[in-house]
């Protein structure tokens, strides 16, 4: 059952009727959110928000994905094969592209906000 804090965040979601569709996601209790902001075959676009102190949990996808802070402070972490991992410092302003088939959490040091692109578009994307 979400917490009290998320059934909150949901109520206050519905008060945005230009809004599509939302996702909120429970980390150790607090609420991520991403908002859908467009999803066709070529693309999908949410915009992303990842509070401090939480991991975005490691997962890896088929498509392109490309990560525009425009809020906060966070690292990019991805996983490869042949070099580990690898840190990418996103600040407002920095983009971290992730390639297709490869590991990557998000770890965030202050509330973070950002664009968030699948390309071609994700079949889950936002909701996995």
């Amino acid at each position: 059952m979400p917490s009290e804090n998320i059934q909150k965040l949901e109520e206050l979601e519905r008060r945005f009727d230009n809004l599509d569709h939302s996702v909120i996601w429970e980390i150790d209790g607090r609420a991520i959110i991403a908002w859908a902001l467009k999803k066709i075959p070529a693309v999908a676009v949410a915009d992303s928000f990842l509070p401090a102190g939480v991991e975005f949990p490691i997962h890896k996808h088929s498509e392109a994905e490309f990560l525009i802070c425009y809020e906060g402070k966070a690292d990019c972490v991805v996983r490869c094969d042949d070099t580990g991992e690898v840190i990418v410092p996103l600040k407002p302003g920095r983009i971290a592209h992730i390639l297709p088939r490869v590991s990557h959490c998000i770890r965030t040091h202050e509330d973070t906000r950002f664009i968030a692109v699948t390309v071609p578009a994700s079949e889950g994307f936002p909701d996995e």
